[in-house]
């Protein structure tokens, strides 16, 4: 008993060890994509690396190279997609902040009200999906928004835990600021991309090749 929750123990520090390592990989290429162009990019690579280590037994298997060569691979090769993709979501951020604060600042009849809440619910899902989606799927950008949308609208219960998770996330974030640097992007790409290959297998999606 002893023994199994000294293995147990072992294995959460060193899975906090390896997320410490990809927030800051996260950090360092989205710097060097300066900033702006490097952290689409920069996720999509955390997502790929996510996914390969819950696939493959955990990123305690996994050594700090071989995580570095796969993330800086994964950056190179979807640095344009990602940015498209990146692009879009930034774009579509503003868009409904936008609206929202027009609306908010004029009187707008009820109808148009929730239309914006539905609209930015659907963008929701595809914020939240469409990283995880390209990574496990290697699909097209409007392919992987169409297929980010329909999973969320399929397993909208799924969705929601994983919204909840990310945002007990924020919260501590908040509590302790400190923990961001380490864990401000990898934690929760880590909930995001366990959540999602769980939905995923459910809903019978084909993997690609590792």
């Amino acid at each position: 008993m002893i023994e199994r929750l000294g293995n147990g123990a072992f294995s959460i520090c060193e899975w906090l060890a390896r997320l410490a390592v990809i927030n800051m990989f996260w950090i360092l290429f989205t710097a060097a994509g300066l900033g702006l162009f490097g952290w689409a990019p920069a996720t999509a690579a955390a997502c790929t690396v996510m996914r390969s280590a819950f696939l493959n037994g955990g990123l305690a298997d996994q050594d700090t190279r071989s995580v570095f060569r796969e993330f800086k691979s994964v950056f190179q090769n979807e640095f344009v997609q990602a940015n498209i993709v990146g692009f879009l979501l930034l774009w579509g951020s503003a868009l409904l902040i936008l609206s929202g604060w027009a609306m908010a600042a004029m009187e707008v009849p009820l109808l148009p009200r929730l239309l914006l809440i539905g609209t930015a619910s659907l963008f929701a899902l595809v914020f939240l999906l469409i990283f995880p989606v390209r990574t496990h799927l290697e699909t097209s950008i409007r392919a992987s928004i169409q297929y980010s949308l329909m999973i969320g609208l399929a397993n909208l219960p799924s969705v929601f835990l994983v919204l909840l998770s990310v945002a007990l996330m924020l919260m501590l974030f908040i509590m302790i600021p400190g923990v961001l640097v380490f864990y401000g992007v990898s934690l929760p790409v880590a909930a995001v991309m366990y959540m999602s290959l769980r939905i995923f297998s459910k809903t019978g999606l084909k993997t690609v090749s590792n």
